[in-house]
């Protein structure tokens, strides 16, 4: 009887992660075309073609020598899931592999990283209990539903469109079913630790001794669950990490593969930075991109995607509902929120290590470094794919 096939060797990836506004993606391309490395986008807004200015994603010229994938997958009026995503992933990390080169996974979409590290769960909902939270949402409205999620798993909330009655439902949904534990629900208790290795030449952590963000928007069909987790902002700090070199564990400690890698800056500097970035999208043509989304796509205001940050601001003003300074300030605000969210989804849902991120442009290849120190320290992180 002849013997049977060896398993087929799992997927692994680098992970860059950390709030919006943080400058992973203009770190992750300039180690990529140092190394050759495919970037896959984590990014919930990123999916959606002609959604260019108010994602700030990567311009053509910004791609340059970057092949970068997960990025305008969908047209901005059709239903997008973290499944669909998921296949995407599959795609980049097969071929990364075929063509020999390093898969470099970039964002800030918690549920994107959650569903690639844990897979994705499709168990059916309890019809009783999704009559009783519907009756809920009929009674109290959207806050009721955000705060059973919150109690349940902090910054859970920031995964999905928080607006949506139907992602909301199905998101407390799934963390009442597994309330009982304190892992993710999915295949983090038998993942397996990645083999550090060392630098290589042509690899992301290869010679390292030597040398934007919407809400989430994808469905909320995976997330891990921290019992008992408390809000907590990550420190402020200096050059290594927000927290002046040392590493920020989360509840996550115990998930059993290299820890993933993080760009952050102290709360009052990525403040200043979503300042600016909220002004530079509207004075870059955030409405002009908005109207011709209208004029492309009819049914794009009643959309998710059109309820992202800025775009839900820019049509208000389009609309004569706010001034365009009132809409800065407005999608700022937001950014700031999600900024908060994200902190705390990652200081709880995953094991995360530091770096602090780039100043500018001159500083971009300092933060390369020091992602590719700990990349190299620590190995890829498994995926399940």
């Amino acid at each position: 009887m002849d013997a049977p096939p060896p398993p087929a060797p799992r997927r692994a990836a680098f992970l860059l992660v950390g709030c919006t506004a943080s400058g992973k993606t203009a770190v992750a391309h300039a180690i990529a075309r140092e190394t050759g490395a495919i970037v896959l986008s984590a990014d919930s807004m990123l999916v959606y073609r002609g959604m260019d200015v108010g994602t700030a994603k990567p311009t053509a010229a910004e791609r340059a020598g970057v092949v970068l994938r997960g990025v305008d997958l969908a047209d901005p009026d059709e239903p997008f899931s973290a499944g669909r995503w998921l296949e995407s992933a599959r795609e980049a990390a097969r071929e990364a592999a075929e063509a020999g080169r390093d898969l470099v996974v970039a964002g800030g979409t918690g549920l994107y990283v959650s569903a690639l590290l844990r897979g994705i769960d499709t168990r059916e909902a309890d019809p009783g209990r999704r009559a009783e939270l519907e009756a809920l949402l009929a009674r109290e409205g959207t806050g009721a539903l955000v705060a059973r999620a919150e109690s349940l798993s902090p910054g859970s909330t920031a995964a999905i469109d928080a607006k949506n009655p139907r992602r909301l439902v199905r998101l407390v949904e799934i963390l009442e079913s597994h309330a009982e534990s304190a892992e993710s629900f999915s295949h983090a208790e038998n993942a397996e630790s990645a083999e550090p290795r060392s630098g290589e030449a042509g690899s992301p952590a290869g010679g390292a001794a030597e040398r934007s963000e919407a809400e989430g928007v994808g469905h909320a069909e995976s997330f891990s669950h921290a019992e008992n987790a408390e809000s907590a902002e990550l420190p402020s700090g200096e050059a290594g990490s927000p927290a002046g070199g040392a590493a920020e564990r989360s509840e996550a400690e115990g998930v059993g593969h290299a820890p993933l890698v993080g760009l952050d800056f102290p709360p009052d500097v990525l403040n200043a930075r979503i300042e600016r970035r909220a002004r530079a999208m509207f004075e870059g043509g955030l409405l002009d991109e908005v109207r011709a989304l209208c004029e492309r796509f009819p049914g794009f205001e009643r959309s998710t995607a059109g309820a992202g940050i800025g775009y839900a601001e820019a049509l208000a003003a389009l609309r004569g509902e706010i001034s365009a300074d009132e809409a800065v300030a407005r999608t700022a605000l937001r950014t700031r929120r999600l900024a908060k969210k994200q902190r705390t989804w990652w200081r709880h849902q995953a094991r995360v290590e530091w770096v602090r991120g780039p100043a500018d442009e001159a500083d971009v290849a300092r933060a390369a470094r020091g992602v590719r120190d700990l990349w190299s320290h620590y190995g890829k992180v498994p995926l399940s794919l």
